[in-house]
C-alpha cells in the first residue's frame, strides 16, 4: 500500500485516526492491481509480435474528464465532523504516447469540496476544497484488437494505433492543495496516486475513458473522459508482391541442316492493358499516406511515358455517414489525388485528369467488417477518352 500522501486534521488533532474508504475496492487491492498491470507489461505483453524494424509513431494528446469524488478529511476529537463527503470534480491533462505500451501525462485537477459540520448542532461550519497537480505514467496491458481486424495488421496493431478497447493502469506523483476558512493542518503536500481504467479509441484519434483514481488516503474519484490524439499512427508498410519472373522456353535446333521453312507472319498481339493501382485512405480522411504517394508516383510515370493517356479519378467511401457527406468526402479524395499528380509535374494542370466522387454507391467489399470498410475507402483510375 502506498504511503499516506496528504491527510487533513481540523485544529491539528487526531492524526492517528483511520480514514474511511469511499469505493468498495480497498486501496491495497487497487495498488496490487496496478502493480500486476506493470508486471504484465514487463512480461507477456511484450511477447506480442511485430516486425523488428517497425517504429512507434509518438503522438501528443489532450483530454478532459469529470466525475464523482469522495473527500474525507480527518475530524475526530475536533468538535467537527464531515457532513458532506461527496462532490464533483474534473481534470485537464496533456499526454504523450512513448511506446506501444506506455504514455505519460501531466494534469491539473479540481476535486471539489468536503462539507464540514459542527458536532453540537450539525450546522454547516464551512468547506475544505481539494486541487491536485502532477504527472502520471500510463501503462496499457490489454487491447482487444487483433490482426484480423485490419487489412494488413499484426496481433499488437491496436497497441500501435491506440484503437479498440484497452485496459490501463496509472501511477504517478502529484501536489495536493487545500483551501478553507476553517483552521486545518495539511500534513503532507506530495501524493502518490494510483488508478485503473478502460479506454476505447477510434481511428480518427478520439478516445473515451472510464477510470477509478485514488489521489490520496482521503481523496478518490470515479471519472469519465474524452481525449484527442494528434497526428496519424501509420500502419506498417506492407510489401508489394513481386511480379513473377517471365517463363523462358529453350528450343534446341534441329539436328539436320534442312532449309528453314518459309516465314509465317505472326499475328499482331495488342499491348496488354495498363494496370493502374488503387489508393486507400484512413477513416474520414482525404490526406495521402506515404504508401499512397508511392503508388501515385507510379501512375505519374505512366502519364509521362504515355503523353496521350487521360485518366478519370474516381473517389469512393465506406457506408459510415450520410450519402451527401460521403459524396463530398469522395470528391475531396479524388481532388487530393489530382492535385498531387499535377503538383509533381507529371501532367499539365487541367488537361488530362478528370475527377468524380461516387460516395458509397460502388463498394468494392462488404461494409459489415472493418477490413471491408477499409477496402472501400479508396480512389480508383479509369482510362478516359
Amino acid at each position: 500500500m502506498y504511503p499516506q500522501s496528504i491527510q487533513r486534521d481540523l485544529n491539528g488533532m487526531a492524526r492517528d485516526v483511520e480514514v474511511n474508504q469511499y469505493f468498495p475496492i480497498p486501496k491495497k487491492a487497487l495498488a496490487t492491481a496496478v502493480l500486476l498491470s506493470v508486471s504484465t507489461l514487463s512480461g507477456t505483453a511484450f511477447a506480442e509480435g511485430s516486425p523488428s524494424d517497425r517504429s512507434f509513431d509518438r503522438r501528443i494528446y489532450i483530454g478532459i474528464n469529470g466525475g464523482i469524488t469522495r473527500l474525507e478529511p480527518r475530524t475526530k476529537n475536533t468538535g467537527f465532523h464531515v457532513g458532506d463527503d461527496s462532490s464533483t470534480g474534473g481534470s485537464l491533462y496533456l499526454g504523450y504516447d512513448i511506446t506501444k505500451h506506455w504514455s505519460v501525462e501531466a494534469f491539473a485537477a479540481d476535486l471539489g469540496e468536503s462539507g464540514i459540520d459542527r458536532d453540537t448542532n450539525n450546522a454547516r461550519a464551512g468547506d475544505i476544497s481539494y486541487q491536485n497537480y502532477g504527472a502520471s505514467a500510463i501503462g496499457y496491458f490489454y487491447n482487444s484488437r487483433r490482426s484480423s481486424d485490419y487489412s494488413h495488421g499484426f496481433d499488437d496493431e491496436g497497441y500501435f494505433r491506440r484503437e479498440g478497447l484497452s485496459a490501463f493502469g496509472r501511477i504517478g506523483l502529484g501536489r495536493l492543495e487545500n483551501d478553507s476558512k476553517l483552521p486545518f493542518d495539511q500534513l503532507e503536500s506530495t501524493d502518490l496516486h494510483l488508478g485503473l481504467g478502460l479506454e476505447y479509441g477510434w481511428a480518427n484519434g478520439f478516445a473515451a475513458r472510464a477510470e477509478l483514481i485514488s489521489y490520496d488516503e482521503d481523496v478518490n474519484m470515479v471519472a469519465l473522459g474524452l481525449l484527442k490524439r494528434f497526428g496519424e499512427a501509420s500502419p506498417y508498410p506492407y510489401p508489394e508482391k513481386p511480379a513473377p519472373a517471365p517463363h523462358v522456353t529453350h528450343v534446341m535446333p534441329p539436328a539436320d541442316l534442312a532449309p528453314p521453312p518459309p516465314e509465317v507472319p505472326k499475328p499482331v498481339v495488342p499491348e496488354p492493358a495498363i494496370e493502374l493501382p488503387v489508393v486507400y485512405f484512413y477513416f474520414d480522411q482525404s490526406t495521402l499516406t506515404d504508401r499512397a504517394k508511392s503508388k501515385l508516383d507510379k501512375v505519374g510515370s505512366l502519364l509521362v511515358s504515355h503523353p496521350d493517356m487521360k485518366l478519370i479519378i474516381e473517389g469512393h467511401t465506406d457506408s459510415f455517414g450520410s450519402e451527401h457527406y460521403n459524396e463530398v468526402l469522395s470528391t475531396h479524395r479524388s481532388e487530393t489525388v489530382r492535385q498531387y499528380l499535377e503538383s509533381k509535374g507529371y501532367v499539365t494542370p487541367g488537361t488530362r485528369l478528370k475527377t468524380i466522387g461516387l460516395g458509397e454507391s460502388q463498394p468494392a467489399d462488404t461494409n459489415d467488417t472493418e477490413e471491408g470498410r477499409a477496402n472501400n475507402r479508396r480512389v480508383e483510375f479509369e482510362e478516359g477518352e
